[in-house]
């Protein structure tokens, strides 16, 4: 019989036009020769390497038959040439046969056909690129198509590069069920990167090297060839299964058998299994999951008595109006003299808005009316205590030289050398804005009002104004301040120096009262010192003497401090800018409790322990006649006070899977920790025999006298059809807001509704420590095929790994990544990109900090409330990524996003405030975040390797990335014209009076990566893989309308910058080959990380 040649270019088709084959236009017609176990070893060979050979396929590939599929345009019929021979004189010119006159030689024609196919194009290779990770152990069975079930991983990548397993058929099979095999052989094929060939053999002609082998066959041939492990369960009542048979062997032999009917089934049931970037997705295993877990968890947790609920407890105090206390000494100061005096001046300094100082000065008049003193000629000033330079600045000075037509303006401020935890420019940092507000007023050029350090001055400031070059005003003024602890119970944590109250009183230039008077926020803070602090350390040792020991994780439910006070916040007209005290206190009350703890935690030689949830309220608008602050401490319930539940380790693993048509039943071997009574977990399984969990029960306990229980347990299939990996629909996606911050329940709608598009996968990446659903948005080009590999999806493509939200209160990224994935899912020049990159984005990681962020937003919807940046324990949980048993699921997420995608890139979006972050009890520019005091910038960013030789391939890597994100960013207009105000007043507050401060002559600040992050920085870690991981910064803290708009532009367009560069990157692919000891070894491959030497860059 004559063969026309069999062509891989017409096969293999690039159904999409991204340059990867992404389909096999090729069905396989088997005969009933194709039955024979050297004929169907043979076919199951060829099937693998079709699959082998391309990123998608449809199935089935094989069929019974001459039955012809018509959507595959060629056909390849196998079989005995008397099989074969009608269709020889019919054949048309795709259509294919291979036959011979027996068994054997067909055989071996059809696998020289399968080395043909699958040698096309391949490059010699002596070393293999990928080595065997020699820590896999096990098999996954609610997982197969994974490097825990069918493949394995190499030592440097997770990626599925090996296949362990040589199938062995030891039956000789119906020709509906060799067609299923022949299906199931060409999926093993498509989900890995590498592939030895000869794959299948007939049993008892397996090469004697092999350690692993998947066994294929009927269970009426189990006895006969000596696979009895499992005999005793495959009763009449089952018809199939999957199991791993007992040895010693790091990785587990694989038995797929059932009666003839079943064993074709469970092929199929296989063949089909749904898989997204996690792994097989189908409600049976689903179902099987749930139960094994909810089996181990309830086991090994011994029985409750009962709960408490937590404990909880309220302190109120009422904090005095400082107004009536200063009344009281202008009165008994006015009665101190004896004769009226000519003239009076009176100097106030309170923490009150405007325009309630300038009803109190009335008041003060009022009172020496009322005091007889009315005719005297009386000066009051009433300034803010809180920033009492720019109090003088705005309400004095600006005041008295209004009408002047001044032409420059000179500040001078004295250098603080108290030592403390202030910066010795703090004089300068309180009056931050001034200089723009007296531009505006005044109509000035900035250039034209300069600050000046003047250490030789009397006083703390001096102002002059000039006009044509001659000074016609001057003036000074010295705010007045207090010396106490940071920490009043840990006295070495340094002294701060905050601004207070004071009154001062002169008759006719004689002194009459000098004398502080504490602000109500001064009072505040120290009920916070004296009692709270206190007060929670307390509650702290008795939890501990209850427990004996705390736990690493959050001791507290809740510490909250509800603050009633009467101080709105007062906008400057400068951009965000704003007067707000109250703001200042969230933000001490926040950073420095959890201070406390820490300090505390270290006191007591305890770890990494964190309060919980730290929730600060400001009710900015009280309107009572005292200020108020309610404290709440509500302690964690005895469910959740340990972060781990089991008081015994358990071990449940899955040893078996098999089916009867509506029922499904599985294997299950548990064991208990070494010296242990196994008594006592024999009489803790045998109490949850028959009782159902997730619609299944144990039926039967075994005892294995050497390691542990054997257990069979029963439910029901639940539904035949597949878990749908997208509930389709023809929903419209809800709109992306872009002028405010989206909530947690609103995000996920979101998500959702982008999910209905073609190529948007949304997937489940668990649950936060509290309870909440973190979803990602995985975007890859629409594929024609219904099954698609995962790994060669990652292999042939670059990938992009966006993170959003790791601090709560940064609230752009979020609306970002939610309008990136909408403009993907929506607009088709965009969705091309995603033929040459995957995108990975994660737009809610710290969902937890987000439902903090909500509660707060409703008090204070502008402030930069960091209650809301790190999670409910309040902590930074940066390293948790590191800790594989951490109980924050949100630091699981994105760790396991990077090892499914092993991207290319990944950025971190992150924010910082929109205005002056102040802490006046914590040395007014918080000591542990002066950099983000005011914002540098709208827009900056951080690339890893800018420290290393300028050769360097990562740095030259980072320097390209750089310049096309400084592409993309010049072009919007609105970011470049913040960019360069925030840097003018970063450079003129900030970075002038530092050592060695040059101003950035960037317009786009690019920093280098902080030490501090390289450690959880992936290309830091893994370099052979990521080849830039980077964070972006824009100045949301918290923003909204047109500002917020901007800063989500400013992350959208990084982002978009970014898959054009990796658009305009081909990857290399290469399809290796070595031949060995009788074996062909084949491995799709391509050389980490990316090489940006290689990039044109455009323009």
């Amino acid at each position: 019989m004559n063969y026309k040649t069999l062509s891989s270019k017409k096969i293999f088709l690039d159904r999409d036009g991204d340059g990867i084959t992404d389909s096999v236009d090729l069905q396989l017609h088997l005969f009933p020769s194709c039955s024979h176990p050297a004929v169907l070893s043979a076919t199951m060979d060829l099937s693998a390497c079709l699959g082998f050979e391309t990123m998608g396929m449809n199935l089935p590939l094989a069929g019974p038959g001459e039955k012809r599929d018509s959507s595959f345009n060629h056909h390849l019929y196998i079989g005995l040439d008397h099989e074969l021979k009608k269709f020889d004189s019919k054949r048309k010119g795709n259509e294919y046969c291979r036959g011979r006159e027996d068994e054997v030689s067909l055989a071996r024609t059809i696998r020289k056909l399968s080395l043909s196919l699958i040698s096309y194009k391949i490059r010699p290779f002596k070393n293999i690129p990928a080595k065997e990770d020699k820590k896999r152990r096990g098999f996954d069975l609610l997982n197969p198509f994974s490097n825990q079930g069918f493949y394995y991983n190499s030592h440097k990548s997770v990626l599925p590069f090996l296949f362990p397993y040589k199938i062995l058929l030891f039956s000789h099979l119906h020709l509906n069920t060799a067609v299923e095999a022949a299906n199931f052989a060409a999926r093993l094929g498509l989900e890995s990167l590498g592939l030895s060939l000869p794959l299948t053999f007939p049993f008892g002609e397996e090469p004697k090297h092999q350690r692993n082998f998947i066994y294929i066959g009927k269970r009426e041939d189990l006895e006969k060839y000596g696979l009895t492990g499992f005999g005793d369960i495959l009763k009449d009542e089952w018809d199939s299964g999957i199991f791993l048979l007992p040895s010693q062997k790091r990785i587990p032999d694989v038995l797929i058998c059932g009666d003839e009917k079943g064993l074709e089934e469970i092929l199929h049931y296989l063949s089909y299994l749904p898989t997204d970037s996690r792994g097989v997705r189908d409600r049976i295993l689903s179902g099987i999951k749930i139960f094994q877990d909810r089996m181990g968890d309830l086991i090994s947790k011994e029985p409750s008595c009962g709960m408490s609920s937590p404990k909880k407890f309220v302190r109120d105090y009422t904090i005095p109006d400082e107004r009536e206390e200063i009344l009281k000494l202008l009165e008994r100061g006015a009665k101190k003299t004896r004769s009226k005096p000519q003239s009076i001046k009176i100097e106030v300094l309170m923490a009150r808005p405007e325009s309630v100082r300038r009803k109190f000065r009335e008041d003060i008049k009022r009172l020496y009316k009322r005091l007889g003193l009315g005719k005297s000629k009386i000066h009051i000033t009433v300034l803010n205590a809180y920033k009492p330079g720019l109090s003088w600045i705005k309400e004095v000075v600006l005041r008295e030289i209004a009408q002047e037509e001044v032409d420059k303006i000179e500040i001078a401020f004295k250098e603080f050398k108290t030592k403390g935890l202030e910066e010795s420019i703090r004089w300068l940092q309180e009056l931050y804005p001034v200089d723009e507000i007296l531009a505006r007023v005044l109509s000035l050029p900035g250039q034209k009002i300069a600050f000046k350090k003047d250490s030789r001055m009397k006083e703390v400031y001096r102002v002059r104004a000039w006009r044509r070059g001659k000074v016609i005003y001057e003036n000074q003024f010295s705010p007045k301040w207090k010396a106490q602890p940071y920490l009043l119970p840990f006295p070495r944590s340094g002294k701060v120096h905050p601004c207070t109250g004071w009154v001062r009183v002169r008759f006719d230039g004689e002194e009459v009262v000098d004398q502080r008077v504490a602000t109500g926020i001064e009072r505040l803070w120290g009920v916070y010192q004296k009692e709270l602090l206190p007060f929670v350390a307390r509650e702290l040792n008795q939890t501990f003497l209850r427990r004996h020991s705390l736990p690493r994780y959050p001791i507290f439910e809740e510490l909250r401090f509800d603050i009633y006070f009467d101080y709105p916040m007062e906008r400057l007209e400068v951009d965000e800018e704003r007067i707000s005290p109250l703001e200042a206190l969230h933000e001490d009350l926040y950073f420095v409790t959890l201070d406390f703890f820490s300090n505390l935690s270290k006191k007591k030689g305890l770890k990494g322990v964190s309060p919980g949830r730290v929730l600060p309220i400001i009710h900015s608008n009280f309107q009572g006649k005292n200020g108020k602050i309610k404290f709440t401490l509500v302690h964690r319930s005895e469910k959740t006070f340990s972060p781990s539940q089991k008081d015994w380790e358990i071990g449940i693993s899955l040893n078996g899977i098999f089916f009867n048509k509506s029922r499904v039943g599985i294997n299950l071997f548990a064991t208990g920790e070494k010296n242990r009574d196994r008594r006592w977990l024999k009489k803790r399984l045998k109490s949850y025999t028959d009782r159902e969990m997730n619609g299944f029960k144990v039926k039967k306990i075994t005892e294995d006298e050497q390691k542990g229980f054997h257990l069979i347990a029963s439910g029901p299939v639940f539904s035949k059809e597949r878990e749908s990996l997208k509930e389709r629909g023809r929903l419209n996606p809800i709109q992306i807001p872009m002028e405010r911050p989206i909530g947690y329940s609103e995000g996920i709608r979101i998500i959702q509704s982008l999910g209905n598009f073609p190529g948007v996968n949304v997937v489940d990446e668990g649950r936060s420590f509290r309870g909440l659903r973190i979803l990602s948005l995985q975007h890859t080009f629409p594929s024609p095929s219904a099954f698609i590999s995962h790994a060669k999806r990652v292999l042939c493509r670059s990938t992009l790994f966006v993170n959003c939200r790791h601090h709560a209160n940064e609230i752009s990224s979020t609306n970002s990544g939610l309008r990136l994935s909408y403009i993907l899912a929506t607009q088709r020049p965009f969705q091309e990109l995603l033929k040459k990159v995957n995108l990975v984005i994660n737009p809610m990681e710290n969902v937890d900090g987000m439902a903090i962020l909500e509660e707060i937003l409703e008090f204070t919807p502008t402030d930069k409330l960091h209650a809301g940046r790190y999670n409910s324990a309040g902590q930074e949980y940066y390293q948790e990524y590191l800790n594989p048993q951490t109980p924050f699921g949100e630091a699981k997420a994105k760790p396991a996003i990077w090892e499914r995608w092993l991207p290319d890139i990944c950025v971190d979006d992150h924010g910082f405030p929109s205005h002056e972050w102040d802490q006046p009890f914590s040395g007014y520019a918080p000591f542990r975040f002066r950099e983000w005091w005011i914002p540098r910038a709208l827009f900056y960013f951080y690339l890893p390797h800018l420290e290393k030789r300028a050769d360097s391939g990562q740095r030259v890597n980072s320097e390209v990335l750089k310049n096309w994100i400084i592409k993309a960013i010049s072009k919007e207009i609105e970011i470049m014209k913040r960019n360069r105000a925030f840097s003018d007043r970063y450079y003129k507050y900030r970075q002038r009076w530092l050592k060695g401060g040059i101003k950035s002559k960037d317009p786009i600040p690019c920093l280098p990566l902080q030490k501090r992050f390289r450690r959880t920085n992936y290309s830091h870690r893994y370099p052979h893989i990521t080849t830039v991981d980077f964070i972006t910064e824009v100045a949301d803290e918290t923003a909204q309308g047109k500002f917020l708009r901007t800063c989500v532009n400013a992350h959208l367009q990084t982002n978009l910058s970014i898959l054009n560069l990796l658009s305009s990157f081909d990857i290399s692919v290469k399809k290796l080959y070595r031949s060995e000891n009788g074996q062909s070894h084949f491995m799709w491959y391509r050389e980490r990380p990316l090489d940006f030497k290689r990039i044109r860059e455009e323009g």
